[in-house]
């Protein structure tokens, strides 16, 4: 199967000069849950954002360059990594069994969504200024299977959701 994990402002903004614009700890909570002991797909750039394994799953990071701007070299000894040139390339040995998790950035997101099976969703009801966004989807393609609204207190007050989507279509 393959899913994908993201969150976004009403205004569809991902984030801002390589980082997230917003620090909710449930999303993070939720992101570790959907993540833990899976395969992790994730653009260079999401790569470099994070700047570390993500340990405990299989970091698959595409770039079609193949080469990161930070010194990672440390991390091409472990079996937890693994760079790839094309999605395609994914398929090559994923078992049927397997849930590849998206993890990011834009491009990946773009180039990928038609490829997915669910999504893990949080939705933040507030504006943010960015420069990353998650692209547009069919609503209408997409069955809500979990849905949980919270509210955030801190920096000012937002509300955001978290959502399970399965594709229909």
């Amino acid at each position: 199967m393959i899913s994908m994990i993201v969150a976004f402002s009403i205004n569809k903004v991902i984030g801002i000069n390589n980082q997230i614009p917003w620090y909710i700890p449930e999303d993070l909570k939720w992101f570790k849950k959907h993540t833990l002991f899976k395969i992790i797909l994730m653009g260079r750039l999401t790569w470099e954002s994070i700047g570390k394994l993500l340990t405990k799953r299989t970091n698959i990071v595409l770039s079609r360059s193949g080469s990161c701007k930070i010194n990672l070299s440390e991390l091409y000894n472990t079996n937890n990594v693994i760079w790839l040139s094309s999605f395609e390339d994914l398929f090559i040995n994923l078992s049927k069994n397997d849930e590849v998790v998206i993890i990011g950035g834009e491009s990946i997101y773009k180039q990928t969504l038609k490829y997915v099976d669910r999504l893990y969703l949080t939705h933040i009801y507030k504006y943010f200024y960015g420069d990353t966004f998650f692209p547009d989807y069919n609503i209408y393609n997409w069955k809500s299977i979990y849905k949980r609204k919270c509210v955030f207190n801190i920096n000012g007050k937002f509300t955001y959701c978290l959502e399970i989507l399965d594709r229909i279509i």
